[in-house]
């Protein structure tokens, strides 16, 4: 069972940090699951370094925008966004591509076509549509480390994984700011135990054959009878009974044509 909006309160009362959120937190649980999947988060550890650097860097879940939009640093109109905060030019442009190679669609439902379209028009970036995205990329790009910081964050070290977030390097010797924070969140996802892991992926609709729904046209349909006589059994087995009946069949609409 997948992360509830019930088990993130609880993560968020570990900050003294619920209310104000920027919605419920069944629909924040929903779009963790989501994102968490999208990271391929299969560990716990895994969880609790991506869900605590949301939380702290979107000050609870309560913006998609850095307060003061970078006022007094170089990085304007490119101030953090999402709920990881992301942050420069040169990192929404790789965002943008990112999106377009893995074909998200905008707010509107429309496919994102063009990789610059958040360096453009940066605002566009605060969009909620983007807030659990921005993690996701982050978390699975190419920053040059050896490994991807969901990886990094596999090794079980809230340290390394807030330095990644906000020293931009897992090795930093600088601690990151807000890291007595950070571990508080961290450490709650923790105590929800893996119950909150998000369900694996289901699987492509299979390419194999639908027998019980040849099963059924054949037995409603054309009254197939089976090689004892008896009405084809829909149970999505393909044995004799059903090879039988297909094969009379297809002899006898071949026996209409010759």
């Amino acid at each position: 069972m997948p992360l509830t909006g019930t088990q993130l309160g609880k993560i968020l009362d570990a900050n003294k940090a619920r209310g104000r959120q920027i919605a419920s937190l069944d629909d924040l649980a929903f779009g963790a699951n989501e994102a968490m999947r999208m990271a391929g988060v299969k560990s716990l550890s895994q969880a609790a370094g991506f869900l605590s650097q949301c939380l702290q860097e979107s000050a609870w879940l309560r913006t998609t925008e850095e307060y003061g939009q970078g006022k007094g640093y170089p990085y304007p109109p490119y101030c953090g966004r999402t709920f990881i905060q992301v942050t420069w030019g040169g990192n929404y442009k790789r965002f943008g591509a990112w999106v377009v190679k893995n074909k998200i669609k905008d707010s509107v439902g429309q496919l994102v076509t063009d990789p610059d379209v958040f360096y453009k028009h940066p605002e566009g970036l605060r969009n909620l549509r983007y807030a659990w995205l921005g993690p996701v990329w982050y978390f699975t790009a190419d920053h040059g480390w050896g490994k991807s910081l969901i990886e990094i964050a596999d090794g079980g070290s809230c340290l390394q994984v807030s330095n990644g977030v906000n020293r931009g390097n897992p090795w930093s010797q600088t601690p990151p700011n807000g890291y007595a924070e950070r571990l508080k969140s961290y450490n709650a996802v923790l105590a929800q135990g893996p119950s909150i892991l998000p369900d694996p992926p289901k699987p492509p609709p299979s390419k194999a054959l639908d027998v019980r729904g040849l099963q059924t046209v054949r037995a409603v349909k054309y009254k197939a009878k089976g090689r004892d006589g008896k009405p084809l059994v829909v149970d999505g087995i393909y044995g004799d009974t059903t090879a039988y009946a297909l094969g009379n069949l297809i002899n006898h609409w071949r026996s209409l044509w010759t």
